[in-house]
């Protein structure tokens, strides 16, 4: 469910949206997406906490790998994956409480 929110809802910067999608009410997908999967009341609350933890991860791992391994995973990073994520995350932590109440 997670990764479906975040592409298709989407759960991100609109900034870094695609263009169709960077007008979209955000909140009101996150509950469409919830009501067709028939996502559980506890679900619901967790989802935006697990897209949180998953783009917080997901940009240590990153980091790390560029670090560590260097090649395209340093080339990606340099290439502004980084921010990319940072910039969703940050979104995402902004529009938490927005996002959790459509949910519920």
């Amino acid at each position: 469910m997670c990764n479906a929110l975040m592409w298709w809802a989407p759960l991100s910067d609109p900034a870094d949206a695609e263009p169709l999608l960077r007008d979209v009410d955000v909140p009101r997908r996150c509950r469409l997406l919830a009501d067709a999967y028939s996502l559980s009341e506890t679900d619901r609350g967790r989802v935006i906490d697990v897209a949180i933890m998953r783009v917080n991860r997901s940009c240590h791992l990153m980091k790390q790998r560029a670090e560590l391994l260097g090649g395209g995973w340093q080339r990606m990073w340099d290439d502004g994956a980084g921010d990319l994520i940072k910039r969703r995350l940050a979104w995402l932590e902004r529009n938490a409480d927005t996002l959790r109440s459509a949910l519920g």
